[in-house]
């Protein structure tokens, strides 16, 4: 199934356009949760602060599935 990964900041939010296919929502929240990691990396060495930000995860019709916030993301085991 298409999943979007809209990656919503303090003041705008980046619509994913392209999407991606993941097996179900469970497969696609491990996606959204990884790439949250990665860009709060890549913040962290910039001493940039980006843990308020997060992915709202909707369907190929553009319907809501989930939320995945980039501060839950560190701590999601």
């Amino acid at each position: 199934m298409r999943y979007y990964f809209h990656h919503l900041k303090r003041d705008r939010a980046i619509l994913d356009l392209e999407g991606s296919e993941h097996r179900d929502l469970d497969a696609a929240r491990d996606e959204a949760v990884d790439a949250a990691r990665e860009i709060m990396a890549t913040a962290i060495r910039k001493g940039l602060d980006v843990s308020h930000e997060s992915f709202r995860i909707v369907d190929a019709d553009r319907a809501f599935c989930a939320s995945v916030s980039f501060a839950a993301a560190l701590r999601r085991a």
